[in-house]
């Protein structure tokens, strides 16, 4: 199985997404590392389009869009938020396959606390395109180290 080293993920975290790109790469005849360059520049245009008030659907994955809470206060401003709603088809393969694992759900948990705005409201945070623009120079910069040819990772603009 070839080595891929997701950047800015602790090891225990990393296998599953690891798992994720290793298979994706190999269903479509690419290195992982050119695979996890082509995901962030998916998921950098997905936050983008999400963040200018447009809808992805990806049939029988989910809808991405924004949500905008009603405000408790008459005089708060609606800010939108970024939501997923699973298909009815990924929700079904989940509840009928996944094992009943508490501590998947604890982690979610605390994902979701650690990453709510009253956490740290003195951060506003990276935007995605930064954050996806340095995990993809981690990994050309991995792959170079394990003597990759890196041509075919650099971003075509």
């Amino acid at each position: 199985m070839p080595t891929i080293r997701m950047p800015f993920v602790s090891e225990g975290d990393s296998r599953p997404l690891a798992k994720c790109v290793i298979a994706g790469a190999q269903s479509v005849g690419l290195s992982p590392q050119s695979f996890a360059i082509g995901m962030t520049h998916f998921l950098e245009t997905l936050a983008s389009e999400v963040s200018k008030g447009r809808c992805i659907l990806i049939s029988g994955f989910g809808k991405f869009g924004i949500y905008i809470p009603k405000s408790r206060k008459d005089d708060d401003i609606p800010t939108p938020h970024p939501q997923f709603q699973p298909a009815k088809a990924f929700r079904n393969e989940v509840a009928f396959t996944a094992p009943p694992n508490q501590s998947a759900h604890d982690e979610m948990v605390r994902y979701r606390h650690r990453q709510h705005p009253s956490v740290r409201p003195d951060k506003d945070g990276s935007r995605v395109f930064t954050a996806m623009a340095a995990t993809r120079d981690r990994l050309i910069a991995d792959a170079e180290r394990q003597g990759l040819d890196v041509e075919d990772l650099t971003p075509k603009r």
